[in-house]
């Protein structure tokens, strides 16, 4: 993707407003989202980019330099090859500018990049995080739709579930059909399917494996995947046969739980508002000992970006802000319940661009 083109400037403005010399960034989101450009075909080889007040230089392989100078725009590239190594190109980027008193690093970059660059960063180089957490935080109306397309695919793969899910199928299996059509249906990435049944759901992070899926039990299904270069996440639950009554309340809790955060994500609203507004619902209905340990977290570019939705992280959500609700329960030995849905942050109020949110589903057993 080669979409962006004004961030360059955002974050040139943003480091003269906070005293910033230099930002070293890349190959990480961070590049992709600043220039519409990831690195990812440079391998382990140094790939990045330098970004001074008011000049820029990239430092990349010799072999990607065709596709970078084929945009028009893009800061000057400084290219290196496999046979000499990129020393060189390093010293000539560095030495572009003074050597700077504030630096600040791109927190994702290899410690090998990171390594070559440390002897012109100044004294004392820092983490770049604030600094682009807070550029990266407004989305642009092309991110919220790109956003909204990756929605709605994981929201089919979430319909494809419900209707293939059987018992006797596997973990694993369900996840590989999943998978095949998300990459199938224009995916550019797939970041997770996770693919949990019965209790395995008590682990938010189960990957999926041979377990099989068993009538009168449900499965939770959870999906990353990235259209157009950003992401949406998903997560829901199908019931195999008829659910007992335990589990149809608890889902209805969860459920009713992430619709009250949901509610709560307006401008101006803080992540603690929206995670205690999801949390009392769950304390509320007796589950809290069994609360997940937290209601979500920012998504673009990255399945996992700023702001963690968290109690405690009293920052405000703009406008332009794009942030999951996902409340759950987790109860060993039995079962796991997650509701998720992608969300923007808009002046006339929070917008699901997933379709996690709907009645329990349940299947013929």
């Amino acid at each position: 993707m080669t979409e962006p083109t004004d961030r360059l400037p955002q974050l040139q403005r943003a480091m003269r407003e906070q005293g910033v010399d230099l930002v070293a960034i890349g190959p990480t989101d961070a590049l992709r989202w600043l220039l519409g450009y990831d690195g990812s075909e440079a391998d382990e080889r140094q790939t990045t980019l330098l970004v001074w007040c008011d000049d820029a230089a990239m430092i990349l392989p010799d072999f990607c330099a065709a596709g970078w100078t084929a945009v028009a725009g893009r800061p000057p590239l400084l290219s290196w090859s496999d046979r000499g190594g990129p020393g060189d190109a390093v010293a000539a980027a560095l030495a572009r500018q003074p050597a700077p008193a504030v630096a600040l690093i791109d927190d994702e970059m290899p410690f090998h990049a990171f390594e070559r660059l440390r002897p012109g960063l100044g004294p004392q180089p820092r983490p770049a995080r604030d600094l682009l957490a807070s550029l990266r935080l407004r989305k642009s109306a092309a991110d919220v739709a790109a956003i909204a397309r990756a929605g709605e695919l994981i929201s089919r793969a979430v319909d494809l579930a419900a209707a293939h899910a059987a018992p006797g199928m596997t973990e694993l299996e369900l996840k590989r059909e999943l998978e095949r059509f998300l990459w199938d249906e224009g995916a550019d990435a797939i970041d997770c399917v996770y693919v949990q049944a019965g209790a395995n759901a008590a682990d938010p992070h189960h990957v999926g494996d041979r377990t099989p899926l068993r009538a009168g039990a449900p499965v939770l299904v959870d999906v990353v995947a990235h259209v157009d270069g950003r992401c949406a996440d998903i997560a829901q639950v199908v019931h195999l046969g008829p659910p007992s009554d335990d589990y149809r309340a608890h889902y209805d809790a969860v459920s009713r739980a992430q619709d009250a955060g949901v509610r709560a994500a307006v401008v101006g609203a803080t992540s603690d508002d929206v995670a205690r507004a999801a949390t009392q619902v769950i304390l509320d209905a007796g589950l809290g000992e069994w609360n997940g340990p937290a209601t979500g977290h920012g998504i673009g570019f990255s399945g996992h970006e700023p702001p963690r939705v968290v109690e405690g992280n009293r920052d405000p959500l703009p406008a332009g802000a794009v942030i999951t609700v996902e409340p759950g329960v987790y109860i060993p030995g039995r079962w796991g319940i997650r509701v998720e849905d992608t969300i923007a942050v808009t002046p006339d109020g929070p917008v699901r661009l997933t379709r996690g949110a709907r009645p329990l589903m349940v299947s013929a057993p």
